[in-house]
């Protein structure tokens, strides 16, 4: 019986044993370094749903990463759209045209030289029927006191200073002009019909000389380039100073006359550089008439051209630097968790004694 118990002992342990191995196996638990048990994360363990968006899917390779969810991607997303309309809108819409300036604006000093003719001037005389100026004709039946006063040209100049609004100028002038006297003559033929004389003439010799100050105001018309033409006026005093000459020995006195002037400009100018430019102008100008003793003169008139420079003081005005557009600041995003290492469960110590 001895050896029968035996053997059935040892028989029952190792099925015991087996068993208990087989079973401690299966059934062990899973449990991470820490040395608690769980279950795998709900994350894993749990199936992607088939209409999930792809924000939800995992992007990270292994699974245990976890996924990002979809509300932290929106973030950075919406300085993009952003980007983008703002693209879309500036081309859409077309982008205001931006002028260069040529030429400094606000105060300029200006000096322009040329040559002036004048018309000829007309002079009545006031006293006698017979002209002073001409030697008396016994057939002299009209009224012949009209003379005219041959003029050539001369030299024209000025210099003044201005102020540049944009389209308009301001400016006030010193002019200084000079005209020669050639010869004098009667304004209407002497006599009656066919005996009529050829208006007698004689050459003389003398220099007008004409000061002006005016005030003027110009238009300049954009062109957006460097040539600019321009068309102005202006009102002033004038003073005139015509010679003395002896004529058939009657004399005539030198006058000196200050009258009321004006002018009218037409021209145009190039910008050389943004603070100096240079022009062309045609310019008319005229002054008022005058009596002296028994003489009257008409107004005074004259046409001539100038070229001239101008220097601005404006300085040139900064480029304002662009405005940089903001990037979009970084969404910090947290680091993932360590994947956890999961280890099995040590296997049961074998139960000794059942040998």
């Amino acid at each position: 019986m001895t050896l029968i118990t035996r053997i059935v002992q040892r028989s029952v342990g190792v099925a015991a044993t087996g068993g208990l191995l087989f079973g401690g196996a299966v059934m062990a638990e899973v449990r991470p370094v820490d040395g608690h048990s769980g279950a795998v994360p709900e994350s894993i363990s749990e199936p992607i749903p088939a209409e999930a968006p792809l924000a939800e899917v995992p992007t990270q390779d292994p699974p245990l990463m976890g996924t990002v969810p979809a509300s932290e991607d929106a973030p950075s997303a919406a300085p993009q759209a952003a980007t983008v309309d703002a693209a879309l809108i500036a081309q859409t819409y077309p982008q205001p045209v931006v002028k260069e300036v040529y030429s400094a604006k606000g105060w300029y000093l200006t000096i322009g030289a040329g040559a002036q003719t004048p018309s000829d001037q007309t002079v009545n005389s006031t006293g006698t029927l017979v002209s002073p100026f001409f030697t008396p004709l016994l057939f002299n039946f009209g009224n012949n006191n009209s003379t005219k006063l041959d003029l050539g040209g001369g030299f024209s100049g000025d210099v003044g200073v201005g102020y540049d609004f944009g389209a308009l100028r301001a400016e006030l002038t010193y002019g200084y002009s000079r005209a020669s006297l050639n010869a004098v003559g009667a304004a209407n033929p002497i006599g009656f019909g066919a005996f009529g004389i050829v208006p007698f003439t004689n050459n003389v010799s003398g220099i007008i000389n004409k000061n002006d100050v005016l005030a003027s105001l110009y238009y300049d018309i954009e062109t957006n380039s460097r040539w600019t033409p321009y068309i102005g006026g202006g009102i002033g005093y004038t003073n005139l100073s015509t010679p003395s000459f002896t004529l058939n020995g009657f004399p005539t006195n030198s006058v000196n006359k200050g009258l009321f002037g004006w002018q009218a400009k037409v021209g145009v100018s190039y910008a050389m550089s943004y603070n100096s430019d240079v022009y062309l102008e045609g310019v008319y100008q005229g002054a008022g008439g005058y009596s002296s003793e028994n003489l009257t003169f008409d107004a005074f008139n004259s046409f001539g051209g100038k070229i001239g420079f101008r220097y601005r003081f404006g300085a040139r005005p900064l480029a304002a630097a662009p405005i940089p557009t903001p990037e979009p600041e970084p969404i910090m995003q947290p680091a993932p968790a360590p994947a956890p290492i999961f280890q099995p469960e040590p296997a049961p110590a074998p139960i000794r004694g059942l040998w």
